[in-house]
């Protein structure tokens, strides 16, 4: 009898293996209409629209859009589930640029490629106590923009 609990247990964890988030679109689908997690998608006219000074709307101008999933005020479960989805999460196609897990705050940065330019910028935030963001830029940025602007900022 406790062989039999053992294999549907281990045939019910592979089922749930198999449906877990599977790329990024699903992990937006999954969290963003979560109570207490805000999902936003900027375009072009919008980030053309914020009052923004000069050198900022020139950095802007080879974003071609951006989605912002913000956990800051879900709840501990939600959290704690993002917080394992992008622990695990096979950032397959993508090259990583920063990662670092430090003092319980995890950062991750990775980005995708064509033609030397960065066509997707994906970030990762997971602050003490499990608020998270995930932000996910489409564009044709420069490479060495983003190396100086994560630069100009120290």
């Amino acid at each position: 009898m406790k062989k039999l609990i053992l294999v549907v247990f281990l045939v019910l964890a592979g089922m749930e293996a198999k449906a877990q988030v599977q790329t990024l679109d699903d992990v937006f689908n999954e969290f963003k209409s979560k109570p207490g997690v805000e999902y936003q998608v900027v375009n072009p006219k919008m980030l053309e629209s914020m009052n923004l000074d000069q050198k900022a709307k020139k950095d802007l101008e080879s974003i071609d859009s951006l989605q912002v999933l913000d956990l800051s005020k879900s709840d501990s479960l939600t959290n704690k589930k993002f917080e394992q989805v992008s622990r695990n999460f096979n950032f397959k196609g993508f090259e990583t640029m920063v990662n670092s897990n430090d003092d319980g705050e995890m950062a991750k940065i990775y980005y995708r490629t064509k033609d030397k330019s960065i066509k997707e910028l994906v970030i990762i935030n997971i602050e003490k106590g499990g608020k998270g963001q995930l932000v996910r830029i489409f564009g044709n940025i420069d490479p060495s923009k983003i190396h100086d602007m994560m630069h100009s900022n120290k």
